[in-house]
């Protein structure tokens, strides 16, 4: 019972680290045959549009955290060091 209480509350992680074992064993499988170019671009097509996305949202979240540390930066100098004396 507590092993499969354990898989419920980690499904996430069990799915996670099950899906690359057995993409692991689907590309060792495929390897020695012969698959054509547009059977290969098939198989490696939803690799490519996840790599895409998760670029499309990492450069938004590093440059709005660029933003907003320097708006931080920026305010704690102008409190402490009198940068700007009123």
């Amino acid at each position: 019972m507590g092993v499969l209480r354990w898989i419920r509350n980690n499904l996430l992680l069990v799915l996670t680290v099950s899906g690359v074992f057995v993409g692991t064993a689907i590309g060792f499988v495929l390897r020695p045959h012969d698959l054509s170019e547009e059977t290969i671009m098939l198989i490696s097509f939803p690799g490519d549009v996840l790599m895409r996305m998760l670029k499309m949202i990492i450069l938004p979240l590093i440059i709005s955290s660029l933003i907003s540390g320097w708006n931080v930066c920026s305010s704690s100098l102008v409190n402490q060091n009198n940068i700007f004396p009123r």
